[in-house]
């Protein structure tokens, strides 16, 4: 019987990053990643002012063409204009060089 689940072989393993952070208190762990799963976290969980922040964080660590993989219920804040959708996945984006549009909330 085949897993409804992917596995990623150890020799691929070897050479992924896995960190879990706080995303209000800790750096990222390195600047230029290729790809950041954020899923069921920030987006679901945090409010705007403690949102924008903590995402700022998230997409300016990606490098350019980098991807952030988000939750299939999740959305972005229009603030996030430095990432845009990947082609016909909406839970895929990738980012642009764009600059990240403040938002002040009154």
């Amino acid at each position: 019987k085949r897993s409804q689940f992917l596995t990623l072989q150890d020799s691929i393993k070897q050479g992924i990053l896995w960190k879990t952070l706080d995303l209000l208190n800790d750096d990222p762990p390195a600047e230029g990643l290729h790809l950041i799963f954020l899923r069921n976290n920030i987006l679901t969980y945090y409010s705007p002012p403690l949102l924008q922040p903590a995402l700022k964080k998230v997409t300016e660590s990606l490098e350019l063409e980098g991807y952030l993989i988000i939750g299939a219920k999740e959305k972005l804040p229009g603030t996030a204009t430095n990432m845009q959708p990947y082609s016909r996945y909406p839970q895929a984006l990738i980012r642009r060089d764009r600059p990240w549009r403040v938002h002040n909330e009154e």
